[in-house]
């Protein structure tokens, strides 16, 4: 639990409704066999900014890769974007899930493949940022330092596939205690 006070900041109401829309994040989860699907809503509203929820989710996805590693548990996966939503309880369709499981049948060993679709996405979300003239400077540098952030997550393999870099330097200090 952190606890950030802007005790005597002179923030602005303005500032504080930029800060708690890109720190409101909306991931959620869904098991359907033994696959464990994570989705966020990718529309914009006043609430929540779509890309603060893609970094937890990314984050998320990083430290159960992680977690199931050192317990011997070898898992792989897929990122996906598009349209999707639930048709019944546990049925999940849409072209979001189609892409996040193609990209999981390229992922061949224990890694999780980030689709064409989802970087696309993050470039849209850039673009949008540098291009959108009713976007206010500091709303486009938080978009663009989010972004950033889910980028520091991306690498390219050994085969040139674009992947979850579960072992980045902020999640090797984990296993320091081990």
């Amino acid at each position: 639990l952190s606890i950030l006070s802007l005790e005597g900041a002179k923030v602005s109401a303005e500032i504080s409704k930029l800060i708690r829309k890109y720190s409101t994040a909306q991931v959620a989860f869904e098991f359907i066999g033994d696959a464990a699907l994570l989705y966020i809503p990718a529309d914009e509203n006043l609430e929540f900014a779509p890309i603060f929820s893609v970094y937890r989710a990314i984050d998320i996805v990083a430290v159960i890769m992680l977690g199931c590693l050192a317990q011997g548990i070898l898992l792989r996966g897929g990122i996906g974007f598009g349209i999707g939503g639930f048709v019944e309880q546990s049925s999940f369709y849409g072209q979001a899930y189609y892409r996040a499981v193609a990209a999981e049948e390229e992922a061949k060993y224990p890694r999780v493949v980030v689709g064409a679709s989802f970087l696309e996405y993050l470039d849209y979300l850039g673009d949008r940022a540098v291009h959108d003239k009713s976007l206010k400077t500091e709303e486009q540098k938080l978009i663009m330092g989010w972004r950033s952030e889910v980028q520091r997550y991306l690498t390219k393999d050994t085969d040139d596939k674009c992947i979850v870099h579960y072992l980045r330097e902020r999640h090797a200090k984990i296993t320091e205690h081990d």
